[in-house]
């Protein structure tokens, strides 16, 4: 077959071009990220303590191609069923939303995944204080990345993510102050946060940026507890205040 249709897992393996000039073997082209995900939470709180989040998860690159083959081998019901695991598992298991798919019927697009649902009770109404939310899909990327191998070199495919959590706050809301800025960045790769306030609202970027590499076994060590230590960072928060505090 010719090599743009080849699969993904063929990255690297040596190939031999079946065509005239041809003098030696050659190796597939690589991708620095094999996975490529994009995560945007859009959260409208409410004044009465509830939220509505709506939630869309992209998928690119290889990895879309993976997600895209387990899918479609799916019925709806078990895509529903399957999409709803990761949620509880990496979100919350507290509801139960529904999820819709795009991207699964050309090979050229991403895949995407998107969800509403309502939380009932998140905050006590009147009483909105400091709030932390967990990046769970960030905190799965460095689960995967970590390697237990003790023997040989570390084939790492390499992880691109980005997630933009947007909260809209109750009228005469505000952000009082956030949590740090983050910079964190070593030969392995990079993980950066900032906060953006926006109107009576706020908005986090989270980029983790680790190329793909081949990590030697004396390294290995170094590269876990970077991606322990990045673990340690995956919760946002931020400090409101109420129109009572404005007052005072």
């Amino acid at each position: 077959s010719h090599y743009t249709l080849s699969s993904d897992a063929l990255q690297g393996a040596i190939r031999l071009d079946v065509k005239i000039g041809t003098s030696a073997v050659d190796v597939f082209k690589t991708t620095p990220y094999y996975r490529v995900k994009d995560v945007r939470a859009t959260n409208t709180i409410r004044s009465d303590g509830s939220l509505v989040e709506e939630q869309v998860v992209t998928y690119a690159g290889p990895l879309a191609a993976r997600v895209r083959a387990f899918l479609i081998s799916k019925t709806p019901q078990e895509r529903q069923e399957s999409e709803l695991a990761d949620y509880h598992s990496l979100v919350s298991d507290s509801v139960n939303p529904e999820f819709e798919f795009f991207g699964l019927n050309d090979v050229s697009d991403p895949v995407t995944t998107r969800s509403n649902v309502l939380y009932k009770a998140v905050f006590e109404p009147g009483k909105f204080g400091s709030y932390t939310e967990k990046d769970g899909w960030l905190a799965n990327e460095l689960k995967i990345a970590k390697s237990k191998n003790k023997h040989h070199e570390y084939a790492f495919s390499g992880i691109r993510y980005r997630s933009e959590f947007i909260s809209k706050l109750p009228t005469g809301y505000s952000v009082a102050y956030t949590g740090p800025k983050l910079s964190l960045k070593t030969r392995f790769g990079s993980l950066i946060r900032q906060y953006e306030i926006e109107g009576p609202g706020y908005r986090v970027i989270t980029e983790l940026n680790l190329p793909r590499a081949k990590i030697p076994l004396s390294d290995l060590p170094k590269f876990n507890r970077f991606l322990d230590y990045l673990k340690d960072n995956v919760n946002m928060w931020v400090a409101l205040a109420q129109p009572s505090d404005k007052q005072e």
